[in-house]
This record gives structure tokens, sequence and C-alpha cells, in this order.
């Protein structure tokens, strides 16, 4: 096992591209903390056997990203991925706490060493059907180039990533106009 670079804990892990980012973390020379809600253990495990097998440690942290009291802060990178999106009309914000909550308060509450939060293409130009996504993606956006320039003195990176439809569940599932998180 060569030097670990630190640990890179990732929110949303079990599946889609936190799954994927997991494992590349891995790749890179990080040991890598697997979040995800407490049910999903086992998908956890069979991620954690992938990176134990690269040579990386792992530990699986389960935690609800919403709650202050779920901690997730101290790790070298932060790789605040979960997020929900539903495809609805503009007018019906029956999911719209739910979906600001998960994708912008917890990125915000995902703090570490370099900070890297899931924001969209969406998060760039407002999509039809996606209106109360889009917002918590341009929050996200926002969020991350305000912490940039408020932690930068204290030598703390922030960064977003915006992808665009990916096929994973989250994808598919908002094709059935319900939610679900990736």
């Amino acid at each position: 096992m060569s030097i670990s670079l630190g640990v890179a804990l990732v929110t949303r892990a079990r599946r889609g591209l936190g799954h994927a980012i997991a494992l590349r973390l891995a790749k890179d020379g990080y040991d890598v903390a697997l979040n995800d809600l407490a049910p999903n253990k086992a998908l956890l495990e069979q991620l954690g056997t992938e990176i134990a097998s690269d040579g990386r440690k792992f530990a699986i942290v389960p935690a609800d990203v919403t709650s202050e009291a779920d901690d997730l802060g101290g790790a070298d990178v932060m790789i605040a991925n979960t997020g929900i999106v539903m495809m609805k009309s503009l007018l019906d914000i029956s999911e719209w706490d739910k979906v600001r909550a998960v994708n912008g308060r917890g990125t915000f509450l995902c703090r570490g060493g370099w900070i890297i939060g899931a924001s969209s293409l969406a998060g760039k130009q407002g999509w039809s059907r996606l209106s109360t996504y889009s917002c918590s993606k341009f929050l996200v956006r926002g969020l991350t180039q305000a912490a940039a320039a408020e932690l930068a003195p204290h030598n703390i990176t922030v960064n977003a990533y915006a992808p665009g439809i990916v096929d994973a569940a989250m994808s598919t599932a908002s094709t059935r106009n319900h939610i679900d998180t990736f």
C-alpha cells in the first residue's frame, strides 16, 4: 500500500457519480470515507471492497447531509455529491423545501479541507420542469463562489463540478416525475 494523499469523504457514494468519484479518488491515492444514508450500508460495503482492492483504506460514514448533528467535517477533501431532483411544473412547490435542504443546506454543511460541491448544468441555466432543482443548483454555484472567496485566505479551496445529464438512477427517476437522490 502506498502512502495516502489524505482522506476524501464522498457523500452519496453508493452509486452514480459518487461511486465513480470514490473509486477515482482511491486510484489517485486517497483513502475514502463513504457517506450515504444508513439503509444503504450494503452498497457502501461493496464499494469499500473495490477501494480496498486498490490498496486504499475506506470507512463507511452513514449520515444525513441535511442534519447539522451528523457533521461530516474533518476530511482533507470533501465531495458534497448528494442531490435530489424532481421534474414538475414551476407552480408545484410540494417538494421545494426538501430539494433546497438536500441540495443547498446539504452542500453548505459539508466542510473539510478542499471542498468540491455538485452543481449542474441546470445551475448555469434554468430548465423547464426542473425549476426547483435548477434553483437549488444555482444556490450551490453561488455558495461555491462565495465560499471560495471567503475561505481563500485560510488556504481552503472550494470548487464545484457541473455535470449534464448522467446515465444514472437519478436521471432515470426524473423522467418518471418523482424524486430520487444520487
